[in-house]
């Protein structure tokens, strides 16, 4: 089954430059081996094989009562980055900036091309954060391998079909 708001944001986030591979849902391997390739990457630019990866989960959809005429559903998305540690080439500034390019890219199509009526800053009022946020980057071990980690929040808001 096909989720047009789950596509928009995957295709925002693959237009992101180098951004690595992209999964609409968190891809899983019980051996090591089998996620390094799901989460493996080449660089365009040097021909060389790299960990990066990102994917996009549903974290929980709230619904609310007619606003305008019209329900609406308040949906609240992960998406995680996973990026190979490589010290000599300041890896965690890399995916800093990473992250910082995924939050623009969403800050530049508030709509995701129309899949959602705006997004949105949850319950927590005027004031709250709107599009994506940096929740955070921390080092991991991802199959066997130091990795960085990006935790990205994502609130988008669409009307109810009745």
């Amino acid at each position: 089954m096909t989720d047009p708001v789950r596509d928009a944001i995957v295709a925002t986030l693959a237009g992101v430059p180098r951004i690595g591979r992209v999964h609409d849902r968190e891809r899983y391997a019980k051996e090591s081996k089998g996620l390094l390739a799901l989460y493996g990457w080449t660089d365009p630019d040097t021909a060389s094989a790299a960990l990066r990866g990102w994917f996009v989960s549903l974290t929980s959809e709230v619904y609310r009562p007619k606003r305008v005429g019209r329900a609406t559903a308040l949906a609240e998305w992960r998406i995680v980055g996973l990026m190979g540690f490589d010290d000599d080439g300041s890896s965690e500034l890399a995916m800093a900036d990473l992250a910082r390019a995924v939050v623009r890219a969403f800050r530049a199509d508030p709509t995701l091309d129309g899949a959602v009526s705006r997004l949105s800053d949850s319950h927590a009022g005027e004031g709250a954060p709107v599009g994506a946020q940096i929740l955070r980057l921390e080092p991991v071990m991802f199959a066997g391998v130091l990795t960085h980690r990006a935790t990205l929040s994502l609130i988008t808001e669409r009307f109810l079909q009745e």
